[in-house]
C-alpha cells in the first residue's frame, strides 16, 4: 500500500475524516516542521516540537507482527537523529505495550496535549 492509502485506511477504521489529515500532514512537510517513514503496511509521522523533540503519529493496516517489524525500523531511524524525547497520543493502549516490550522507556507525558513520552536511546 501506498503511504496515502495507509493514512486514509487507518482514518476510515477509527471513523475520522482522511481530508483534513492529508491537509495537515502536507502542511507540516511542506513547511519542513515534519517527515513520513514507510514500513510495510505502516507510516510514522515524525513532527518536531521543540528542539529535540517530537511528536509521533502512526497509521497502520499491518498484522501485530508485521506491525512490531515496522515499529522496530521506526525505532531505528528515530534513533539516528537528534531527538531526545518523543511524544504520543495513542488512542490505543497496545502501542503503548508493545514499546514497553521492546524497552523503549515509555512514561507519563510532561505536556498536557499528549499522554505518554519515550526518551531516544
Amino acid at each position: 500500500m501506498t503511504p496515502e492509502e495507509i493514512i486514509r485506511a487507518d482514518a476510515d477504521e477509527r471513523e475520522l475524516d482522511h481530508e483534513p489529515i492529508f491537509k495537515t500532514i502536507s502542511h507540516w512537510i511542506d513547511k519542513g516542521e515534519a517527515v513520513a517513514f514507510h514500513e510495510g503496511n505502516s507510516v510514522l509521522l515524525v513532527k518536531k516540537i521543540g528542539e529535540k523533540e517530537a511528536e509521533l503519529h502512526l497509521f497502520t493496516t499491518d498484522k501485530p507482527l508485521a506491525l512490531v517489524k515496522a515499529v522496530i525500523k521506526f525505532i531505528e531511524r528515530i534513533r539516528d537523529t537528534n531527538l531526545e524525547y518523543v511524544y504520543g497520543k495513542a488512542d490505543k493502549d497496545h502501542i503503548i505495550e508493545m514499546l514497553k516490550m521492546l524497552d523503549i522507556p515509555v512514561m507519563d507525558s510532561d505536556k498536557e496535549q499528549y499522554n505518554w513520552k519515550a526518551k531516544v536511546e
